[in-house]
């Protein structure tokens, strides 16, 4: 007899099975609406559009300012989910990108940032659940990539916002509503 996972239970299947497949399936379909030109334009729309899409049009239509603040409070829950915004080299990090001084090389073009997190004892690395239809991932390494795929110098602010927000749903795994909540709550609503 099967029974059947409650609703957030994390169930495991083969990445070509059919429960995989209706996953992407669903997300393909980006919430249920075509893209906008300016989300279309920006490659992890369709992913974060498959998570929340009333969230994603939110993050298109705040201004400029808006969608770079929205990047940076990403970063933040990321650091802090991932229980390494407290360290004191990452804090200073958050301390400089908050403040707009240039970002840190070590965190974009090398990896030098990685070797430092596998290598200082205080920091302990975790591997949490995939998001729907993804991989298991070491949430860390997740939230590092919310600071580099979104502060390098060439990102338009909407990038910025929705590759910090992409990333910092992984540093969640499957608890992501919550990051999704504390967005609407936390930030699109004080705005």
């Amino acid at each position: 007899m099967r029974t059947e996972p409650d609703a957030g239970d994390v169930v495991k299947v083969p990445p070509k099975g059919p429960e995989a497949n209706a996953v992407r399936a669903q997300m393909s379909e980006f919430g249920g609406a075509p893209l906008t030109p300016t989300l279309e334009a920006v490659f992890s729309s369709r992913y974060v559009a498959g998570l929340d899409r009333d969230l994603i049009d939110r993050i298109d239509a705040a201004p400029p300012e808006q969608q770079r603040a929205f990047a940076r409070w990403c970063v933040h829950r990321a650091w802090e989910r991932a229980g390494m915004a407290h360290i004191d080299w990452l804090r200073d990090v958050l301390t400089d990108m908050d403040a707009g001084k240039p970002v840190n090389d070590d965190f974009i073009a090398s990896f030098a940032a990685r070797n430092r997190l596998d290598q200082d004892p205080r920091i302990t690395r975790r591997i949490v659940s995939g998001l729907p239809a993804h991989r298991e991932l070491v949430q860390q390494y997740e939230a590092l990539r919310a600071y580099s795929r979104s502060m390098y110098s060439e990102a338009e602010p909407l990038e910025s916002a929705i590759e910090a927000f992409w990333h910092a749903a992984k540093t969640y795994g499957t608890d992501y509503p919550e990051l999704i909540d504390a967005a609407c709550r936390d930030f699109f609503d004080q705005q």
